[in-house]
């Protein structure tokens, strides 16, 4: 992971709309501009990160959406997530000069939702 600043979130899609990944009740969408790293990128660091290789389970969260976009002379991430009950789970906001950083950011924060003590002793 680049910085402390980006060490906290997950996702993308090089260019297309958007990928959506369904695992056991969460479903992660992730969309980014062509250039940054691969959803199958991103997922594989979700994986090392928390050690695991079956489904990858958001407790408490039915939908995660990770976006990023190209904002000035950088990128922005936004990451929401919808609670099992279908409620605002939160949005968190970071900006970096790298897409890629911020993708790196969105695989450290989706794995640590998952897994934070597992997620900390990886990263």
């Amino acid at each position: 992971m680049r910085s402390a600043a980006v060490v906290l979130w997950a996702v993308l899609a090089v260019g297309a709309p958007a990928w959506l990944a369904r695992a056991q009740g969460t479903t992660l969408q992730l969309d980014a501009p062509a250039g940054c790293s691969s959803p199958a990128a991103v997922e594989t660091e979700i994986r090392r990160l928390v050690g695991v290789t079956g489904d990858l389970v958001v407790p408490g969260a039915r939908a995660i959406t990770v976006t990023i976009a190209a904002e000035g002379e950088g990128y922005r991430l936004e990451l929401r997530s919808e609670a099992d009950d279908g409620t605002d789970g939160g949005t968190r906001t970071l900006a970096d000069p790298s897409c890629t950083a911020l993708a790196e950011a969105a695989a450290l924060i989706v794995a640590m939702m998952i897994d934070p003590d597992a997620a900390l002793l990886s990263a």
